[in-house]
């Protein structure tokens, strides 16, 4: 054996090595959830057309303290130009969506895409 191998800076690459096949091999062990999806309202024009209520949801949701949420959609809402909408629990284990803004492609403008 030569000297080299018994360096500090082979001994730290060995001992990181060893480290990540450790973590790497706990990790392997651990079970995978599952994750689930619920749909929480379907907008009556489908998710590619629009109505009354807005259509082709384009936000991600926020949501307040009381368990509402809060998005958007392209299109739909009372001028066609997209709306503002919340989901609220109504209780009975479904949601109640109420459309707050419908834009007028005014000065509030319109088609709002949100990235």
């Amino acid at each position: 054996m030569s000297l080299t191998e018994f360096t500090p800076v082979t001994s730290i690459r060995k001992v990181l090595t060893w480290t990540a096949l450790s973590v790497l091999l706990v990790m392997a062990g651990r079970p995978v959830q599952a994750q689930t999806e619920t749909v929480l309202y379907n907008f009556p024009g489908g998710p590619t057309s629009s109505g009354p209520d807005g259509g082709i949801p384009e936000s991600g949701l926020a949501s307040d303290a009381a368990g509402n949420f809060y998005g958007s959609t392209l299109e739909g809402g009372a001028f066609g130009y997209g709306t503002v909408y919340e989901l609220s629990p109504n209780g009975g284990g479904g949601w109640n969506q109420t459309v707050l803004h419908s834009f007028t492609l005014g000065a509030d403008g319109g088609y709002p895409w949100v990235r």
